[in-house]
């Protein structure tokens, strides 16, 4: 007799690989299936068939076809459980034709489980790269995903097929505004609005496109400055607009960014009740609560952004789960110079709240300052050291405020908790060299390149409107600024009025030093930026300048810091100039003349 049979007709003597052996198997199911099961389907007989399908489960089949039809007798019987069971098993092994496919996706997508619905689609698009039902339907679930960068090339080859489409325009210039693609998304919008004119696509269709890319231009406008023809523009958008979507998710930064806050938050909840898992909305949606001073909810939205950002760094370390976890935490400081200098204050009390050993790691440039003020208490390292630590868990710097409540619960975290070197104090007050009846006040005019690219609304002021400051009787100056803007020390009408060694002092980058001079300092006045924050940490007292709409660090409404009690925050108004500012500066300096602060 011949050798025994193994998987439907294939005989033990066959020395096959590994994957060949699962290749042949595969073509033996296929074709037992094909002759066995097939012709009985196509008759409705399909549950005389289950003795059958069954016997291909047991031999481990991967043929999709099986699970598709016990999760069809499932149905046909009430078996719900089952047939869930049996048609997740369908799903999750990918069919060989394009007809099967596009069921898979259809169905899956029907489920609610849209990353396995463009995978099928995609696996389609492969077999058939002009199907025009799968592009639409991948581009769709792309979209309400986020995954603009994936979505885009899907679009073109739609557009490929039908390029006046305005649909498949609007969407263009949607996806391409996201992936920050000014210009195509520009071209995109215009080609829609162009097209719409002599479409034939229902007038339903065409006004929502259209309104679709009168709210990426709105964006567009913005951007390029002119808020008023922005907001008009979207307005006209969102009359326009049948739904809800994408213009709620196109329009929210624009009416966050001009602070009109109500909107703002109409727009965000729309668009998050169709994309409840987009991070990009729930960045926005925190950056509203903050701004309306609603602390704990704006950092637990935040934390959308807290888990994306540590990814980056090497570790091996499990997070933190709500005080479940053992051994040392590891709070990481994933965001600028400032939000660390911010939040830092969380590792000493988080110390004290836990009993458990806290080591903050933090950007190089920090170190010198965070040690002299948190150590011994807690361990201040750099972040390379983060992949060494073996034992405890991590948590983000930014999401201790989520964790563990903010200022607003506890008041003890409002105190001033930086120091600057006692020993650099010493050094700099000689080398500053200031008579003991002299004011001296700190300034800073000019925020960084990098902060003016990240925010809508950039907060510097010229340095000739600190003149006034200047002519006040006794006061002598010390420029903190660095970088771009220092410039303007040089043509300055009243640089007599800085301490003789300023250039010494605009040389110095070491952010220690600097906290060092800053002690020194009666007054600390400057913009939003980093001396600003730094003062606040250290306790001394400061006036910032503020735009109409600054960023959520500041709310946008009160006079106090929550987070730097010595801080007045004086906010510039509606259609007036810094000067304004300036002139309540030298009210409050004049009126509240303080002792030397120092050693």
């Amino acid at each position: 007799m011949g050798g025994q049979h193994r998987g439907f007709g294939l005989r033990s003597g066959q020395p096959l690989g590994a994957s060949s052996h699962r290749e042949a198997r595969q073509r033996n199911h296929r074709h037992f299936y094909s002759t066995q099961v097939a012709p009985l389907a196509a008759q409705y007989r399909l549950d005389e068939a289950e003795p059958i399908l069954l016997l291909l489960v047991q031999a481990r089949s991967q043929l999709p076809d099986v699970y598709r039809d016990l999760a069809e007798l499932a149905r046909r019987r009430g078996c719900l459980d089952d047939a869930h069971r049996w048609q997740s098993r369908w799903l999750s092994l990918p069919a060989e034709d394009v007809k099967q496919l596009w069921h898979q996706a259809c169905a899956a997508e029907q489920q609610g489980s849209a990353d396995l619905a463009v995978e099928r689609y995609l696996q389609l698009l492969q077999l058939d790269p002009h199907h025009l039902g799968a592009l639409e339907r991948a581009v769709a679930l792309q979209l309400r995903s986020g995954h603009w960068t994936m979505a885009l090339p899907l679009l073109e080859k739609l557009l490929e097929q039908q390029p006046d489409h305005p649909s498949h325009l609007a969407d263009s210039a949607f996806c391409a505004l996201m992936l920050s693609k000014s210009t195509q998304a520009e071209a995109y919008a215009r080609r829609c609005l162009d097209a719409s004119q002599s479409s034939s696509f229902t007038s339903s269709d065409l006004r929502q496109a259209q309104a679709v890319c009168r709210a990426v231009q709105a964006r567009l406008i913005q951007h390029d400055g002119d808020e008023i023809a922005a907001l008009q523009l979207g307005e006209r958008a969102r009359e326009e607009a049948s739904g809800a979507w994408p213009i709620s998710c196109i329009l929210a930064p624009l009416y966050l960014n001009q602070h009109l806050l109500p909107k703002a938050s109409d727009l965000i909840e729309e668009a998050l009740q169709l994309q409840p898992e987009s991070a990009k909305l729930h960045i926005l949606k925190a950056d509203l609560c903050l701004l309306s001073g609603d602390l704990q909810r704006g950092f637990q939205e935040l934390q959308w952004r807290c888990t994306k950002a540590i990814h980056g760094h090497q570790h091996t370390l499990p997070q933190w789960q709500d005080h479940q976890s053992e051994g040392p935490i590891a709070l990481l400081a994933e965001s600028s110079l400032g939000d660390t200098l911010l939040f830092s204050r969380y590792a000493s009390w988080i110390q004290t709240q836990t009993q458990r050993k806290v080591l903050l790691y933090v950007q190089p440039p920090l170190l010198d300052l965070l040690r002299c003020s948190l150590q011994p208490l807690v361990s201040v390292l750099p972040h390379g050291q983060l992949a060494a630590q073996r034992q405890g868990c991590l948590l983000p710097l930014l999401s201790a405020p989520a964790q563990f409540g903010t200022c607003q619960e506890h008041g003890e975290l409002t105190k001033p908790h930086l120091r600057a070197d006692p020993e650099l104090v010493v050094s700099w007050k000689q080398q500053l060299d200031c008579h003991e009846d002299e004011l001296l006040i700190g300034i800073n005019w000019h925020g960084s390149a990098l902060h003016a690219l990240s925010e809508g609304h950039r907060s510097d002021i010229p340095l000739h409107l600190f003149k006034p400051i200047a002519d006040l009787p006794g006061v002598r100056l010390v420029a903190f600024q660095k970088g771009i803007g220092s410039e303007q020390l040089h043509d300055c009408s009243f640089h007599e009025r800085f301490i003789n060694s300023q250039p010494m002092v605009s040389q110095e980058l070491r952010l220690a030093h600097m906290a060092a001079v800053m002690q020194l300092c009666d007054w600390v006045v400057s913009d939003d930026s980093g001396p600003s924050h730094l003062a606040g940490n250290l306790g001394i007292p400061s006036l910032v300048l503020l735009p109409e709409r600054p960023n959520w660090r500041w709310a946008s409404t009160c006079e106090h810091s929550p987070w730097y009690p010595n801080s007045r925050l004086l906010r510039k108004q509606p259609g007036k100039g810094w000067s304004e500012l300036i002139e309540q500066v030298c009210q409050q300096i004049s009126a509240h003349r303080l002792p030397r602060r120092g050693v």
